[in-house]
């Protein structure tokens, strides 16, 4: 696996060695860990002692698989196929949840026979798509994300994949871009996963990070009936739902061919959510109170956004989630630049993306930032980040 390759790693690389602005405080907006919501209320049940000195229970507890049943029900009106078509099993988190069914679907295609098994993944992406596909000895194929042309792309990438296609990744909400699939693309998007004879592996870990009306989900066109009937899971996270990522808990739903191996995996050789785990996992997913004050909070700082950065060149809010994938003249400069003169820690674009062949990087012109502070310290970046920007 390519450590050095590692985002936060390249990102440390390039600004360690240079000093923040002098008298100006850190602000962190290279990483997605939301300030915007509070769920400490609902973590009581991490306070017993006595359930951390117990062996977790395999499969969770009834209490939280039953959450994650009623949330399914209320979120993407999931009701008939609970049991049948769709079956659930607990993760811890959702970065070992990829990682392993990415692992699981690139076995599978060894099976029938793919001597290098194919992962299809967007670009840009989130690393750990990369690393899991790195790891499970698999080739990497990247379709674009920036033309607006994803069914097209995604397309070209298959067949240049041909019979070794084992997995196709998408992230919707996107984590970078932040952008919102609709229920056609999404059944397209099964279809060709189906041609392909691929797993679809669908992260909705940004699905609640809205402030408008929710889109559909893909679990709600399984219900529907509207998608091919490829092996799929669909994975969700309290780490952005719920501003809790130190928790480690998720969830997987899928075909019950491909939740039964992952949990066969997990079980065996994996993480169980320890008992206190389950119970406050339960509790945060039964909630919507702290979901919508973030959501709210998410909303505010996009306003300040969209008014603070309205006449900067490539401004564009996102439909979705709490990233700003902001145009600049070069990423790696802009970080720097904002760092030593503004005290802001912000990512470089090309870190998030596949280069071409020819060596060039459709993230070469941009930075991500994440708006997960609180208004006070979201209001004092923003205004940093446009004197920054306005000499670029």
């Amino acid at each position: 696996m390519n450590v050095a390759g590692n985002a936060f790693a390249r990102l440390q690389g390039l600004l360690d060695d240079l000093p923040p602005a002098p008298g100006l405080s850190v602000i962190a907006l290279h990483l997605g860990e939301s300030r915007l919501g509070d769920p400490t209320s609902l973590l009581a049940p991490l306070s017993d002692l006595q359930d951390w000195t117990r062996y977790p229970p395999l499969a969770a507890t009834t209490a939280l698989r039953e959450a994650y049943s009623h949330w399914l029900r209320r979120r993407f009106g999931i009701a008939d196929s609970l049991g049948k078509s769709i079956a659930i099993e607990p993760t811890p988190g959702t970065k070992q949840a990829v990682a392993t069914c990415i692992a699981l679907a690139v076995t599978r295609a060894r099976a029938r026979g793919v001597a290098v098994p194919v992962v299809v993944l967007p670009n840009p992406f989130y690393p750990t798509y990369v690393a899991a596909t790195e790891a499970a000895g698999a080739r990497a194929l990247f379709y674009d994300l920036c033309d607006g042309q994803l069914e097209a792309n995604l397309a070209a990438q298959l067949a240049l994949a041909g019979d070794s296609a084992a997995a196709v990744v998408l992230c919707n909400p996107g984590n970078p871009l932040g952008n919102i699939l609709c229920a056609d693309t999404l059944a397209a998007i099964s279809r060709q996963a189906h041609q392909a004879r691929a797993s679809l592996l669908v992260d909705e870990c940004y699905m609640d990070l809205l402030w408008h009306s929710a889109p559909p989900g893909y679990l709600s066109l399984v219900e529907a009936g509207r998608v091919a009937p490829c092996p799929f899971v669909v994975l969700h996270s309290l780490s952005k739902r719920s501003a809790a990522p130190g928790l480690r808990s998720g969830f997987i739903a899928g075909d019950p061919q491909s939740i039964a191996a992952y949990a066969a995996f997990n079980r065996s050789c994996g993480v169980s959510l320890a008992w206190p785990t389950c119970a406050a996992s339960a509790a945060l997913w039964q909630d919507e109170a702290h979901v919508q004050q973030q959501q709210q909070a998410l909303q505010r700082n996009w306003d300040m956004a969209d008014d603070c950065l309205a006449q900067v060149p490539g401004y564009q809010r996102a439909e979705a989630g709490f990233f700003l994938w902001l145009a600049v003249a070069d990423g790696e400069a802009t970080a720097q630049r904002l760092w030593t003169e503004q005290s802001l820690r912000v990512m470089p674009g090309r870190y998030l993306c596949h280069a071409a062949s020819d060596a060039s990087n459709p993230g070469d012109g941009f930075v991500r930032l994440a708006l997960v502070h609180q208004p006070s310290i979201m209001g004092e970046a923003l205004r940093r980040l446009r004197s920054g920007l306005s000499g670029q």
